[in-house]
């Protein structure tokens, strides 16, 4: 499944954070990996340190995997960094991308909105966002695929990241929670603008239930996987309750579709996946859905 993996780097501590983690893949899927130093000349750094600093980097990265992966392969690219990290991505024909959220100037080089955003929205292939530790001494979360969380909303398009948990689960152990939240209110279109009403009695417990049901069959594809699943029906705000499942249960990873019941722009432009990125603490695993 992750036969390819594409690393971009750009000469700080912060985006080699991700680096253990790329480690555990490789291992576990037997992967060929491509490290992308993008050398920005504007920023004050010259093709010869940007080459050594890659050099540097394969060296360690290769040593670190010891013949444990498929190949390690490393390119020097000049110019925008998303534009560059997409179309390597499309060209080398990758199966995931991960980076972090941040990179050498810390929340002012990638920040989420720009480089890290753009890939976020464009990305034809799975990208997971590793969150940084800004910290200086800040010791790194080595178990990123231990506990996962994963929020549905209860749609085919929506569920596309579930076969992609279960790989990962299938490979790590992980320990997996299907997870969907019910709005305690519906959106209607009335006189040109969308209204927020209560649910009639009895409604939302069927909504409840049919999600649970969702849950359920969405379970079986870990059937094989010696994962531990579990599901979980909530009822509230979508982003809110989802983070602070997250944050209370020490989840590592959330994990995400590009598509929902609402489409493309409520799920990933709209609160869901923006809130979850931009306000939460943890690393996120997010699957581009392409609808049929």
């Amino acid at each position: 499944m992750f036969e390819k993996i594409l690393v971009p780097l750009d000469t700080s501590p912060m985006a080699e954070q991700v680096l253990p983690y790329t480690i555990e893949l490789a291992r576990a899927f037997n992967s060929s990996v491509y490290v992308l130093n993008i050398c920005e000349a504007h920023k004050g750094h010259d093709i010869t340190s940007c080459q050594t600093y890659l050099d540097t980097e394969v060296s360690g990265l290769k040593n670190s995997l010891a013949g444990q992966a498929k190949a390690v392969k490393s390119e020097l690219i000049t110019g925008s960094p998303g534009e560059k990290i997409l179309s390597y991505a499309q060209s080398e024909k990758v199966n995931l991308i991960i980076m972090t959220s941040h990179g050498r100037s810390g929340v002012t080089l990638w920040p989420i909105g720009s480089t890290v955003d753009k890939v976020l929205r464009r990305t034809g292939v799975p990208l997971i966002i590793v969150k940084v530790k800004e910290a200086q001494g800040a010791s790194l979360q080595t178990e990123l695929f231990k506990k996962i969380l994963v929020p549905l909303d209860g749609s085919e398009l929506g569920a596309k990241v579930v076969p992609y948990v279960a790989e990962i689960a299938a490979k790590m152990g992980s320990e997996v929670i299907l997870f969907q939240v019910i709005e305690t209110a519906k959106h209607v279109h009335s006189l040109g603008r969308i209204d927020t009403v209560p649910f009639v009695e009895g409604e939302l417990d069927s909504l409840k239930k049919r999600a649970a049901e969702f849950l359920e069959q969405k379970s079986r594809k870990f059937a094989e996987s010696r994962a531990k699943v579990s599901t979980l029906v909530k009822a509230g705000n979508v982003a809110e309750e989802i983070l602070k499942y997250a944050d209370e249960n020490s989840c590592s990873l959330i994990a995400l579709s590009s598509h929902g019941h609402s489409g493309f722009e409520s799920w990933i432009i709209g609160s869901i996946t923006s809130k979850v990125l931009n306000a939460g603490k943890k690393s996120l695993l997010f699957v581009p859905a392409i609808e049929p």
